[in-house]
Parts: C-alpha cells; structure tokens; sequence
C-alpha cells in the first residue's frame, strides 16, 4: 500500500508498506543418506530456498518543488525478509536480511 499526501503548494510526502508470504512446496530427502560433498555444497541452498518466509517493506519520502519545473526528491527505504528458524533440512543457514537504503534526485520537467 501506498500513500502519498500534497501538504503544501511545494511539497509532497509519500509512506508505503509492503507485506508477502512465500512458502515452497517440497520434500527432501534424509540428509544423512546423502554424500558429505551434497550436503556441504548443495543442500544449504535447498534449504534457504525451501523455507516459508515473509518479506516486507517500508518506505518513507518527500518531494519539494523547488521551480516552475524541478523538484527535488528523496526516499528511505528499510527491506527485511525473515525465514523459518530453521529450514528442512537444519544445514541451511540461520537469520534474517535486512537492507536500508537512500535514494534522492531531481527531477527536470
């Protein structure tokens, strides 16, 4: 969802917020079973890619007129996917991500 407001004659602020849910359907099988070398270099991959996880995001900016035609503009924006605690097959690794970044610009009309 996004939303956007013009508080002034120059100037515009702007939120949004972003929610998902990914799950994957699949079955490994017994990680024991497997050779050292599969379950070293492969199945932590699966196992990240297998888990559910809920991405979301939030974001935050401002436009100004600074002229008749320029504006300039920034936005903020904080991103963060968490996973299960642990994957299927408990070799994959553990956390979440999280990412902030900043962005500004003119625009030239």
């Amino acid at each position: 969802m996004e939303m956007s407001r013009t508080i002034s004659s120059h100037w515009t602020v702007l939120g949004a917020l972003a929610a998902a849910s990914y799950s994957a359907n699949s079955a490994f099988p017994t990680p024991g079973t497997l050779g050292p070398t599969y379950r070293k270099w492969l199945f932590g991959e699966y196992d990240l890619g297998a888990r559910n996880a809920v991405p979301w995001l939030v974001a935050l900016g401002a436009d100004v007129r600074a002229g008749p035609s320029t504006s300039v503009w920034t936005l903020l924006r904080l991103e963060r996917a968490t996973g299960e605690r642990v994957g299927p097959t408990g070799l994959g690794p553990l956390g979440s991500r999280r990412t902030l970044s900043v962005a500004a610009g003119v625009t030239l009309r």
